[in-house]
């Protein structure tokens, strides 16, 4: 049976990291740290997922989109930022594909996109024809030369 990592009914409490507590990514295992990931707030949120990325645990790579995904349509560059260089950190075709949905699903914009289609080069990450035609187009140099 696989653990439910977006339940109320997960683990004991006493493997659960609480939201405003002081957090040491290092020193969580990888388990204390893909159970963090989700209930992180806006302060820990980065460094958990940079040291997911860090470690390059295939099976953050789940738990790292949807946790882009909460931040869509936010202004909030830095906690996509740090997904997004944390799927990088992991490679392989699980980041690979979350990067690509991530940005033919329009999660990321602005200043985020830049640092998307970077990592999305850097995966090699395919794009639909009708995702990339835009970006072929779009305004800023380093979006193009990427897409």
């Amino acid at each position: 049976m696989q653990l439910d990592l977006f339940s109320d009914n997960g683990p004991p409490t006493d493997r659960r990291v609480q939201k405003d507590a002081d957090i040491c990514p290092a020193e969580l295992d990888d388990d204390a740290l893909l159970l963090a990931i989700p209930e992180s707030g806006l302060k820990h949120g980065p460094d958990l997922v940079l040291e997911a990325g860090r470690r390059g645990i295939v099976a953050a790579v789940p738990v790292i989109e949807r946790y882009c995904r909460r931040l869509a349509g936010f202004e909030v560059v830095r906690e996509q930022e740090a997904a997004l260089q944390a799927l990088a950190g992991i490679g392989g075709s699980q980041a690979r594909a979350a990067v690509g949905r991530i940005i033919n699903e329009a999660i990321v914009q602005g200043p985020t996109l830049k640092i998307a289609m970077d990592v999305a080069a850097r995966l090699k990450c395919i794009l639909p024809v009708r995702t990339v035609s835009p970006l072929l187009r779009h305004d800023d140099p380093d979006i193009r030369a990427d897409a």
